[in-house]
């Protein structure tokens, strides 16, 4: 009976990773592959209204159903209220930083304004609010690594590992380039990095193993997408320099 609750469970967090995978890439990246980074008054722009409207229910439900999918009914009140501050804060973030950037761009476009005026809403925006909304983000991604790593020790299902090399190259692609547009790259890469070190020194007696995980083989995608793109990017566009300035 236990065998078939961590493999149902299993298979449940395999779909979750794909609505994330997906979910993400539809709302943050494609709207502005689409559409580009053009400015509509009072609305901002296509990306920004759809990313206002979708993100919240489908990326804030799906991050809440991973979480419990990973510890699949169990009872710890201090990561509870962990993942709950974190889910918190990133919406804060969101909502933050999507006000200050539709302030910031509001003024980038007005015939006059003062340079004080633009430069601290440039902070708001593009520093202040992209780290409020990221770095909760990571932390999560983290916390569900380390909660699949402590409930699910079952060496049993699927090859998690092959399943998830397309939505996990969807993700990391997606958090990447995101991150660089919101001037957090480095804080990306640090992510992807620790997460590869904790699969290593988890699975490190056998690393095979780490393709019965569904959440552990798909961070580990994910973190290697995210340091190949962006060592890839870094020496095509000599830095990490914004999407938004290069094609706009």
């Amino acid at each position: 009976m236990r065998w078939v609750e961590i493999y149902y469970h299993k298979d449940k967090m395999y779909l979750l990773l794909w609505i994330l995978s997906i979910g993400y890439f539809f709302i943050v990246i494609l709207p502005y592959i689409i559409f580009g980074f053009t400015y509509i008054p009072w609305i901002i722009s296509i990306p920004d209204l759809i990313d206002l409207i979708f993100y919240p229910p489908v990326i804030g439900l799906t991050l809440y159903a991973i979480y419990r999918s990973i510890i699949c009914g169990k009872k710890n009140s201090l990561i509870d209220y962990f993942f709950i501050l974190f889910l918190v804060i990133h919406f804060i973030g969101h909502g933050f930083h999507w006000a200050a950037n539709a302030i910031h761009e509001t003024i980038k476009h007005a015939s006059i304004y003062d340079t004080s005026t633009i430069s601290y809403a440039y902070f708001l925006d593009e520093v202040l609010g992209h780290k409020i909304m990221y770095y909760p983000l990571y932390f999560m991604l983290l916390l569900f690594l380390l909660e699949e790593i402590r409930y699910l020790n079952a060496s049993y299902g699927k090859n998690y590992l092959f399943l998830n090399i397309p939505n996990g190259i969807i993700f990391g692609f997606s958090l990447i380039i995101s991150a660089i547009e919101g001037q957090s790259p480095y804080e990306a890469l640090a992510l992807a990095s620790f997460s590869i070190l904790l699969v290593i020194l988890f699975f490190r007696k056998s690393l095979g193993k780490v393709k019965n995980f569904p959440y552990s083989s798909f961070a580990l995608v994910t973190s290697m997408t995210i340091v190949a793109t962006g060592i890839i990017y870094f020496l095509i566009f000599g830095g990490f320099i914004e999407p938004s300035k290069i094609f706009k």
